[in-house]
């Protein structure tokens, strides 16, 4: 009940503080949110205030069974614990792969395992390449004749509003020029993306997505707040003008 009732606040908060204006989309017009904050009694710009974007997770039915957990905990912070089980000695080569390069950014082993169970620590801050950035990456098992992967989530700080606590914002805007700024898909990278949450104690805690909606807040010591909740999976630029409205 809680969350129905923050989800409607939301949208009503968008309806009374947003006029969506209709313009002809220009062909050099990328997709996104494109915003302007006014005063609502004088019209002119507002551009001291700070915007903060969130991503917001919902969870998965159980039976979506297309994710398969290899770590603990994830995401994680600091380091995580991978485990393998092997039905014979091989020749095993685990290697961490950038998602959105595909480069190889460490390996974590490549020698020969006997078979049985075996564990290994990977921890992103002592790994063979550096300022290793916060997001999604997949485990690579390779040996003589398979290759299998598994994604895991680096995130040093918890991004996710999930109505119950604040967590640290995914994306801060401070003191736009002419009270103008654009929130774009590409600035949320992560919208979309579905992962396992996994407790340090390897307990798994369910499926969730990070959905393709956004909580944005617009505060200002000057101003009311304003908070909005936005799909960035739009295909066309959307003009806003919002009326922010004085203390």
């Amino acid at each position: 009940m809680k969350t129905i009732l923050s989800f409607v606040i939301l949208i009503l908060t968008l309806l009374s503080s947003c006029d969506e204006q209709t313009s002809e989309v220009k062909e050099d017009d990328e997709p996104g949110y494109y915003f302007t904050l006014t005063d609502s009694k004088t019209g002119a710009p507002v551009n001291n205030v700070t915007i903060s974007i969130y991503y917001l997770i919902t969870e998965l039915p159980t039976k979506d069974t297309s994710i398969k957990s290899i770590n603990a905990p994830n995401p994680f912070r600091e380091f995580t614990h991978l485990w393998i089980s092997k039905n014979e000695t091989e020749q095993t080569e685990i290697t961490i792969i950038d998602e959105q390069t595909n480069n190889v950014i460490d390996t974590v082993i490549n020698e020969i395992l006997e078979a049985g169970f075996h564990e290994f620590d990977w921890f992103p801050d002592y790994s063979s390449s550096q300022n290793i950035k916060e997001g999604f990456y997949n485990v690579r098992i390779k040996t003589p004749d398979t290759v299998m992967n598994y994604e895991i989530m680096y995130f040093k700080n918890n991004y996710f509003y999930d109505m119950i606590y604040k967590p640290l914002p995914s994306k801060v805007i401070k003191n736009p020029i002419d009270g103008k700024f654009i929130l774009k898909k590409e600035d949320m990278p992560y919208t979309g993306k579905k992962f396992n949450r996994v407790h340090e104690s390897g307990v798994n805690l369910g499926k969730f997505l990070l959905k393709e909606e956004v909580y944005m807040e617009i505060l200002s010591d000057d101003y009311n707040p304003v908070i909005l909740a936005l799909n960035l999976s739009v295909d066309k630029r959307a003009d806003y003008s919002v009326k922010m409205i004085k203390k």
